[in-house]
């Protein structure tokens, strides 16, 4: 304990605690070799990830914001890099397996993702729509419900 200034022995861990994590290494979202029926589906989950990470630093959201940074850094390029991994002759034991194509389970997989970050949208949104209820019910109190309601 001899050397650790009394903030870092009450906040601070070891040294090796402290070292920042290394980044994952980058992946090539542009190689040929991700499947063309995963391409679009791809995009649309990058495209989202970025508005939401946006939204979650704006909106102090850090648990939401390192679930999208797994995603992003972590879950989607392993994803596709295993299926770029497997070898064409062994694409059809895949199929063999499971009944479905690795193209099939990789669009499916894929779809889930895009499942979990429109739910993180609705999360992120929920402040947002919970506010725009309360100053409705306010000025309804206020000055009566309007006529434009059903």
């Amino acid at each position: 304990m001899a050397g650790k200034g009394f903030w870092q022995r009450l906040f601070g861990g070891t040294e090796a605690e402290s070292a920042p994590t290394p980044a994952p290494p980058s992946f090539d979202f542009s190689d040929p070799r991700i499947p063309d029926v995963a391409r679009e589906q791809v995009a649309t989950i990058r495209t989202l990830i970025s508005g939401l990470e946006s939204r979650a630093i704006e909106k102090a959201s850090a648990e939401e914001l390192a679930e999208l940074r797994q995603i992003a850094e972590v879950y989607v390029p392993k994803l596709l890099q295993s299926d770029i991994d497997i070898p064409a002759d062994a694409r059809a034991e895949i199929s063999r397996q499971t009944g479905r194509s690795a193209s099939y389970a990789l669009k499916d997989r894929l779809q889930t993702i895009e499942n979990r970050l429109r739910e993180i949208a609705h999360m992120l949104a929920q402040d947002d729509l919970d506010a725009f209820h309360q100053n409705m019910r306010f000025i309804d109190q206020r000055f009566g419900r309007s006529p434009f309601d059903v």
